[in-house]
């Protein structure tokens, strides 16, 4: 009888064991999960200041009509698109078309390429728009009675 009462408490202290390792991953788990999320939270503030400072350099360029400023903000919204492309580099799959046949192998690289110039393009028009609409609400609210 005694054996079989240590072997209750045992199982009861594995299972204790067991339970304490399940509520560790748990919560490591939802650590990691806020982490990333804090990243993504990041990423997207640092890309509306970024928004912003490019769109401060337009309306000042677009004040002061002077080309030197017109230059600036254009090296900026093109600084702003590439680091939105690298972001968008990093995610395209590998594609192996090695072991495709020929035809496919150039279908599957046509539409690829098409795909991530249309992603690059809609993210150029996205940019400049937000800029452009930035830089007219500024000078709407400028503008004095």
């Amino acid at each position: 009888m005694p054996d079989a009462l240590k072997e209750s408490d045992d199982m009861s202290e594995a299972e204790r064991q067991k339970e304490i390792e399940r509520l560790n991953e748990l919560s490591d788990r939802q650590k990691k999960a806020n982490v990333s999320l804090r990243g993504l939270y990041r990423w997207v503030l640092e890309f509306l200041r970024n928004c912003m400072v490019v769109a401060a350099v337009f309306y000042l360029a677009e004040k002061s009509g002077d080309w030197w400023l017109y230059g600036i903000a254009g090296i900026g919204s093109f600084a702003l698109a590439g680091y939105c492309y690298t972001y968008i580099e990093n995610w395209w799959p590998n594609l192996d078309v090695t072991r495709k046949g020929r035809l496919r192998g150039l279908v599957t690289i046509f539409g690829s390429v098409l795909v991530l110039q249309l992603v690059l393009a809609g993210i150029t028009v996205g940019v400049m728009v937000t800029l452009d609409k930035i830089v007219r609400l500024e000078g709407q609210t400028t503008k004095g009675p």
